[in-house]
């Protein structure tokens, strides 16, 4: 089960690895939101890379997870903002994304420091991500999307909320998981490294269908 465990999180990085160097040479094609996904994806492909090497050195690198889950929400608290003004909500993200930033260094500061499971800003975090995905899947409701950069988009926040959707369970869970076995927690984390690996694959996909299958596209489209 390691074993697997391990050939799932190397093909993970290698996906995200791939997909960021892919996305760093066709950004000039993308719009304005998917510019803002490729930040993302190439960043958190950065920072995966450092620390997965730091995982093999049997060094911590949770300081890498409070990084992440600070960059994360910062970047997709913009993302959504800009789409829901675009698609006329009247949610402003503003009043939940700011103290819950200033949170999620106050944490790491102070309550959960770098060196320890960032417990509860991932739940956090989590929680209010999963909302904005809710929230945009209503307001396209009665859409009817044709653009394939805005399909792409779309592919992308189903996979984050997948990705968040199994990820609040692990991280709600994470008291429980400290007290049984080591092959329990293994499946466990397996489980959510397989999710994040099929996300990876599905968002690799739509990148390369609008880069490579779509004839049609311009740039900033």
């Amino acid at each position: 089960m390691v074993y697997l465990y391990e050939i799932i999180i190397k093909t993970t990085v290698a996906l995200s690895t791939v997909l960021a160097l892919l996305l760093i040479f066709k950004y000039h094609k993308l719009n304005f939101f998917l510019k803002v996904v490729g930040i993302y994806i190439i960043v958190g492909a950065s920072i995966d890379i450092v620390s997965t090497a730091l995982y093999y050195e049997k060094e911590n690198n949770l300081q890498f997870l409070h990084l992440f889950t600070l960059f994360e929400f910062v970047i997709l608290s913009y993302l959504f903002k800009n789409l829901f003004e675009l698609l006329k909500s009247k949610i402003n993200i503003l009043y939940l994304s700011i103290p819950s930033t200033i949170f999620i260094i106050i944490n790491a500061w102070l309550i959960q420091n770098i060196e320890s499971l960032n417990s509860y800003s991932s739940i956090l975090s989590s929680i209010i991500i999963i909302g904005f995905c809710i929230h945009f899947f209503i307001l396209i409701l009665d859409i009817d999307i044709k653009n394939f950069q805005f399909i792409t988009l779309k592919w992308f926040i189903i996979c984050l909320f997948l990705y968040h959707s199994i990820s609040i369970i692990v991280m709600l869970f994470g008291g429980i998981i400290l007290s049984i076995s080591r092959d329990v927690v293994t499946t466990i984390w397996g489980f959510r490294s397989v999710v994040i690996m099929a996300t990876k694959i599905v968002i690799s996909i739509c990148f390369i269908k609008l880069f490579f299958f779509n004839s049609n596209l311009e740039l900033n489209e």
